[in-house]
């Protein structure tokens, strides 16, 4: 059995114009993919259908639709509970496209009583910017030596799989739900006398990086722009 452990994913500050305006259909900042992230925002016009509350969050920086998405009525009531209107919350989120539209998939909220907070956050927002950029450039810097290594044979640095883990990779890459594929729906694409080899491609690419756990061991999703 894999002692592999599910890694903790960074909670990462935003402002809504950052989520609003990333092209790409997982939120990313400077190219690296972003799973949990924390806005400070105002709610408003909260809305019950069901078991799915949804709301309006609004920054300095523009308006998203909020939702959380309930198991049960005393769920949806607890949720409700702590949803206050027309004041600031450091709102706790994943971004999902919905219908064409980007929804903040809200986790956990709770009350900005201090305005200082707003600013922190803000400076925390500009830090992560700045610093995934200068990372970004550094990559591209290290990319375009490392090309050059290989024009010259020097490829052994080089994250190397073979032709069947690249195809198991691309199968989880191709899942863009919220906590990714199950281990179930990848193995269901190979022959059942697959199965181990498909597991074991797995395993590989968990500890390459390529791949990651999410909720559980058994929902994974890929690393975009790993290979």
């Amino acid at each position: 059995m894999s002692s592999v452990q599910p890694r903790t994913q960074p909670v990462v500050p935003v402002i809504i114009d950052q989520i609003l305006s990333c092209k790409h259909p997982s939120f990313q900042i400077a190219g690296k993919a972003v799973h949990i992230t924390c806005l400070i925002g105002v709610i408003s016009n909260i809305h019950v259908d069901s078991l799915e509350i949804t709301c309006n969050i609004q920054d300095q920086s523009g308006k998203i639709k909020g939702a959380i998405n309930c198991d049960s009525e005393s769920e949806v009531n607890s949720k409700l509970v702590t949803l206050i209107e027309g004041k600031y919350s450091k709102i706790f989120a994943s971004i999902r496209i919905q219908n064409c539209e980007k929804v903040v998939m809200i986790m956990k909220t709770f009350p900005v009583d201090d305005l200082n907070e707003l600013s922190s956050h803000l400076l925390n927002v500009l830090s992560v910017k700045f610093e995934a950029e200068a990372e970004l450039n550094q990559e591209l810097s290290c990319a375009n030596t490392l090309a050059d290594a290989l024009e010259m044979g020097e490829d052994s640095a080089t994250p190397r799989i073979s032709e069947f883990q690249r195809l198991v990779f691309n199968i989880v890459k191709s899942d863009f739900s919220e906590f990714g594929v199950t281990r179930r729906n990848v193995l269901k694409q190979f022959p059942s006398y697959q199965g181990h080899e498909v597991n074991q491609a797995l395993e590989h690419l968990i500890s390459q990086g390529a791949i990651y756990l999410t909720i559980d061991q058994d929902h994974l999703k890929a690393v975009t722009n790993f290979y």
